[in-house]
């Protein structure tokens, strides 16, 4: 879940899942997309921020707006259940996959390979709260991720 390296954010029911875990795991999960191994999960639940003080730099590293929109979409996430949490994670990758930044990544790491990723806007202090909502925004009718209800 490395999401907000190539300029992306967590999806596929993260923002519903991520919030649930104990100590702002999720949090820190999402923003870092770091991997936990079986006894990362021990220690965490005694002690999350140990794993935020080895990562720190690492969110330097990140996309600014994946940051923001993240930390936004997991919030938000806690107050829905999984299906809305999926039509939200839909709306934001419908806004994102034409952003600069998603972009960027694939020119640094798959065409140009020279892991210089300059991020636009490249710091969080500049990214308005305006700017982070537009991803948020309804699709229209015929745009939005439609799930059926399971029938028993």
């Amino acid at each position: 879940m490395p999401e907000t390296t190539i300029g992306l954010f967590p999806n596929a029911g993260d923002s519903y899942f991520l919030l649930r875990l104990s100590n702002n795991l999720g949090v820190f999960l999402g923003l870092t997309g770091h991997r936990l191994r079986s006894m990362d999960v021990v220690h965490a639940e005694s002690d999350g921020s140990l794993f935020a003080l080895k990562q720190l730099s690492i969110l330097k590293k990140m996309s600014p707006i994946s940051l923001k929109i993240t930390l936004v979409l997991l919030k938000r996430g806690k107050q829905f259940d999984l299906k809305e949490c999926l039509k939200m994670e839909y709306r934001i990758l419908h806004y994102a996959i034409n952003d600069h930044d998603f972009f960027e990544d694939v020119r640094a790491f798959l065409i140009d390979k020279d892991n210089k990723l300059q991020w636009k806007p490249n710091l969080l202090e500049i990214l308005s709260d305006e700017h982070i909502a537009h991803y948020f925004e309804k699709l229209s009718h015929d745009k939005e991720l439609h799930l059926s209800e399971k029938n028993n």
